[in-house]
């Protein structure tokens, strides 16, 4: 069909032939991976979001004189159920306290030495809005040296380096996007001086422009369609060589966890259609640009 239809012009004993597909592969190749990690980027900063969104943890020090631990983390835990704005105020025990830290201290006598704080999970309610520091006041008076970590306060932090790395992707599509038009451009300009004495001739005996074009583009469409499955496969792949590799090496050809979730069950079908957009936008992209670049080249023709 569209591919073995006669072509007045001998492209595709063209050097551009053999290079045309190549690049379009690596453009669609890094394309696809900047548009994973910019979808990666955007289900981070929604789950921060979520999870961390109207909620705090107080961490309350082991006492230093004769109080009583359970007493005055009782008293704390009071003035936080007391306090408007706040839905829930639940104490960690020692033993998830433990378990928190034993990725960076190990288990063993070390860990079980240590004074650990005791934490609080605290949720606020929707829309509240506490004094953070009026509350920490209040606390400090019955447990000196109580700490609230208020997670919206760094989370704004987390989610503009989210954004950044965001941008960062976008502009990277972009930077493909650009560089692959200007490789097919090039590649057109050089088919056009190849082919220059074949195209007088086609002109002599009536061929439009436009017919040229349509032949170039064609011939376009036929490379950048191998060069961008090629790419798009050899991008799908990495991406599946990393995640089996994040999900525990040989463990990962289970069933059940062949693809960790951080890297493919978030992936909606929007996102899907994202990725299968890249190399369909290469293609398109590549036929526009030769269509545009040979019209253009062939009016400046005398």
């Amino acid at each position: 069909m569209i591919f073995r239809r006669h072509s007045d012009l001998p492209l595709r004993g063209d050097a551009t032939s053999r290079f045309l597909p190549w690049i379009i592969g690596v453009m669609v190749f890094l394309a696809t991976l900047s548009v994973a990690g910019l979808l990666l980027a955007q289900d981070v900063t929604q789950r921060w979001r979520s999870a961390l969104a109207g909620t705090l943890t107080v961490q309350v020090p082991p006492p230093f004189d004769e109080t009583d631990p359970q007493a005055q983390l009782a008293e704390v835990l009071q003035v936080l159920r007391d306090t408007p704005g706040i839905g829930r105020a639940d104490p960690l025990s020692v033993e998830q306290s433990r378990a928190l830290l034993e990725p960076w201290l190990g288990s063993g006598q070390i860990i079980d030495e240590l004074p650990l704080p005791r934490l609080i999970d605290v949720a606020l309610r929707p829309g509240a809005r506490l004094d953070f520091a009026a509350l920490e006041t209040r606390l400090a008076g019955i447990a000196p040296g109580i700490v609230l970590d208020d997670h919206g306060r760094w989370l704004g932090d987390l989610v503009r380096v989210a954004r950044s790395v965001e941008l960062v992707a976008a502009t990277a599509v972009l930077l493909v996007a650009l560089t692959a038009v200007l490789a097919v451009v090039f590649a057109v300009r050089t088919g056009l001086a190849i082919h220059r004495e074949v195209i007088d001739v086609l002109h002599l005996v009536g061929a439009r422009d436009s017919y040229i074009a349509k032949q170039f583009a064609r011939h376009a469409l036929t490379l950048s369609l191998r060069g961008s499955i090629l790419g798009a496969l050899f991008a799908l792949a990495l991406l599946a060589g990393i995640a089996l590799l994040a999900n525990g090496g040989a463990e990962g050809l289970s069933a059940e966890g062949f693809l960790p979730a951080d890297l493919w069950r978030i992936l909606r079908p929007l996102d899907w259609a994202a990725l299968a957009a890249v190399p369909v936008g290469a293609v398109l992209l590549a036929v526009l640009a030769t269509r545009l670049a040979v019209m253009r080249a062939l009016s400046r023709l005398v």
